[in-house]
């Protein structure tokens, strides 16, 4: 289910603390859908709206997939529970 490498410079949160309305709220962010993240991650969708309807947390994996995808965006989640987006040149 994971998408990619951690990249250098990228560091995600610790994932008992991500939740799925930060995962809706960064997505709304950047204008994606579910079906738009779940294709990035790489899982279904449905695995996306159990987690932002909160009646399942995914596998650790995943979730760093989730984080990764996003932090890859400029996306940045903070440990109050908040979503900030900064913009990042990752090709430097």
């Amino acid at each position: 289910a994971i998408c990619c490498r951690k990249p250098e410079g990228i560091t995600v949160m610790d994932y008992a603390n991500f939740t799925g309305r930060q995962c809706a709220a960064a997505r709304a962010l950047l204008g994606w859908s579910q079906q738009d993240l779940s294709a990035e991650v790489k899982v279904s969708s449905r695995t996306i709206q159990a987690f932002e309807r909160g009646a399942t947390k995914p596998h650790p994996v995943t979730l760093e997939a989730i984080e990764v995808v996003f932090a890859m965006q400029g996306i940045v989640f903070l440990h109050e529970g908040g979503v900030n987006f900064e913009h990042r040149n990752l090709a430097e």
